[in-house]
């Protein structure tokens, strides 16, 4: 399969948001993957303690996929998450609340916000420059997530 890209500069209106997703998920034919899918996971851009234009996502970038995901599907659920930023110099979990991530899991069903930094870590092999490298990643990637693009092709 050939990898599809979908590049539009992002609206600043609710409506316009939804638009651009919903023709974007058509285009990568997402849809019936999302139907069917027991939990994904969304990672915002958020390497810094509050909102910076260029820096960090907006929440109302991810608020309107959120929208547009629970208008295929309601069941789904969804992870949205981030790791401790800046060298662990600020809290995640704060830096979430204050950005208003939190809000979105009160007004969708079925989505629960992270801070990847605490959940429980497996141990993977990758392989770097010819030779294998131990990468310590959230537990629950493997144990809960039944969908990311790596499942379209060989690897998980």
């Amino acid at each position: 399969m050939e990898p599809i890209v979908v590049v539009e500069k992002g609206a600043l209106d609710k409506e316009s948001r939804l638009e651009q997703f919903n023709n974007s998920i058509k285009a990568i034919s997402f849809s019936e993957v999302f139907a069917k899918a027991n939990a994904v996971f969304i990672k915002p851009n958020l390497t810094y303690p509050h909102y910076k234009e260029g820096v960090t996502t907006r929440m109302e970038f991810i608020d309107s996929l959120v929208e547009a995901l629970r208008q295929i599907n309601s069941t789904t659920k969804i992870y949205i998450g981030e790791g401790e930023g800046g060298y662990n110099s600020f809290s995640m979990t704060e830096a979430m609340r204050e950005m208003g991530f939190f809000e979105i899991a009160k007004r969708y069903p079925n989505i629960k916000i992270l801070n990847l930094s605490t959940l429980p870590r497996v141990s993977v092999q990758i392989m770097a420059n010819k030779k294998p490298y131990s990468l310590e990643l959230p537990e629950i990637f493997f144990n809960e997530i039944d969908y990311s693009y790596y499942k379209r092709g060989a690897a998980r």
